[in-house]
């Protein structure tokens, strides 16, 4: 069964740090000490079902934490959430590209999103008044949030099949964010 997803066959005119960080954290860092998956996990939410979708056991990683919403695992419609420490080489790098990032972030959320290719929006939100996300939304059927709680911990939401960002922030709701600020 093919699945519609986010391409980027066709050049953008704008590289987001945060889709850089979010593929980079499948990184290994080498003499880093792992957050414990358990700490992890009690970000996960906490809902059992959402828009008729069931939640499936979480899976881990060295690292890294990740919980399935679907009627059948791994196939469409389905919702996901990953929370992942980030290797400290991207931990620094995301400081030293802060006040950039910033300053485009502040662009894009002034126009209202902008079209990084045909049907695809970007969008830069604020998450609970303290969290700069990173909102993409495809017409094709897909949506994705992406954001980093404190220093080093990333948080993706993503709907695969479906485009209903709407369901990723009924999701966002029920997550314990100021637990991962402690890590």
């Amino acid at each position: 069964m093919t699945t519609n997803s986010f391409s980027f066959d066709k050049p953008i005119r704008h590289v987001s740090i945060i889709t850089f960080l979010a593929l980079s954290v499948i990184a290994k860092s080498f003499g880093q000490d792992e957050i414990p998956t358990s700490k992890l996990m009690l970000s996960l939410p906490t809902l059992k079902s959402i828009g008729g979708l069931s939640r499936h056991a979480p899976t881990t990683d060295p690292g890294q934490v990740t919980v399935e919403y679907s009627k059948v695992k791994d196939e469409p419609p389905f919702f996901d959430v990953n929370i992942a420490e980030l290797p400290p080489s991207i931990q620094e790098l995301n400081q030293k590209l802060k006040s950039q990032t910033d300053a485009l972030e502040t662009m894009i959320e002034k126009m209202g999103g902008e079209e990084v290719e045909e049907g695809t929006i970007l969008k830069y939100v604020t998450i609970q008044g303290k969290y700069k996300a990173e909102e993409i939304v495809s017409k094709n059927g897909d949506c994705q949030l992406t954001f980093i709680v404190g220093k080093k911990i990333l948080v993706k939401l993503r709907g695969v099949g479906t485009n209903n960002v709407k369901l990723l922030y009924t999701l966002l709701k029920s997550m314990r964010l100021d637990l991962l600020e402690k890590l």
